[in-house]
């Protein structure tokens, strides 16, 4: 009856957590000189947050919920019934703040960087 609603919600909020991981890699391109370094760090820092979330350790499980990896599988929780919609805030938000912040990073670093090197 909702599938076209929930695979679009799962879009929207998959789309977002990938525009936080680019700008990741975007803000440790700012900082490389070379275009390998920034993607083999992004990929690291992905699979140990994803690795994170099934580690059974508490500091981990009570840290996970303000990471942008714990919500990679997000698209999934869209076709939960009922649609866990303060989930979605959560990730809304926190994928948001990592965002900015990647984002404030690079362009900080970009802007006092001499581009002669």
């Amino acid at each position: 009856d909702n599938v076209i609603y929930r695979f679009f919600l799962g879009f929207l909020f998959s789309n977002m957590v990938m525009i936080t991981v680019s700008l990741l890699c975007l803000m440790f391109s700012s900082f490389s000189k070379n275009s390998v370094t920034p993607i083999i760090s992004t990929i690291s820092i992905v699979f140990i947050g994803a690795a994170i979330l099934f580690i059974p350790i508490e500091l981990f499980q009570s840290i996970n919920p303000y990471f942008f990896t714990g919500y990679i599988d997000i698209f999934l929780k869209t076709f939960y019934s009922p649609i866990p919609y303060d989930l979605l805030f959560d990730c809304l938000i926190v994928c948001l703040i990592w965002s900015s912040f990647f984002l404030l990073i690079a362009y900080y670093n970009f802007i006092r960087r001499d581009m002669v090197e």
